[in-house]
């Protein structure tokens, strides 16, 4: 059962239906710089192709949930539940714990970074979250619902 998508002065739930999709590795590396002495800093992301669309497709639904409110100021609590989509080797009696990529830090990223803006001004706002990935039950639609709550 999927739940009712609210958005208030103090929640926005929403459910966001589809694969989800982690935010890629950053790498930084020096480099010897053309021409000069010393080295230069370079830094490489590894996205996943699907990421930014996955992204978007998130942020176009919490923007239909939230409408023209601004982003809260001052801090605020976040719940992620990652439904995974079913196996087709997975039981069919049973639902096994989700043990496998995508790492949940990189799932909860993409969102985060899609939230900001948006919802808050700054992650940094996020005093407290948590989170969690499983995978889908059996006709169970995956996606990732989202809980936000200001605090104070």
């Amino acid at each position: 059962m999927v739940p009712l998508d609210i958005a208030d002065d103090d929640q926005l739930v929403v459910f966001v239906p589809g694969r989800p999709v982690p935010k890629g590795s950053t790498k930084a590396f020096a480099i010897k710089a053309n021409n000069r002495r010393g080295m230069r800093a370079v830094t490489t992301a590894d996205n996943n192709a699907d990421q930014k669309a996955w992204g978007a497709y998130i942020r176009s639904r919490v923007l239909d949930v939230w409408g023209a409110r601004s982003p809260w100021v001052g801090p605020v609590r976040v719940t992620t539940t990652f439904v995974m989509p079913r196996r087709a080797s997975a039981p069919k009696r049973s639902t096994p714990p989700h043990t496998r990529k995508p790492d949940g830090d990189k799932l909860t990223r993409c969102v985060w970074d899609v939230l900001t803006h948006v919802v808050w001004v700054d992650d940094a706002q996020v005093v407290s979250w948590s989170g969690s990935k499983r995978e889908a039950e059996i006709g169970e639609t995956p996606g990732v619902l989202i809980r936000v709550e200001r605090l104070g």
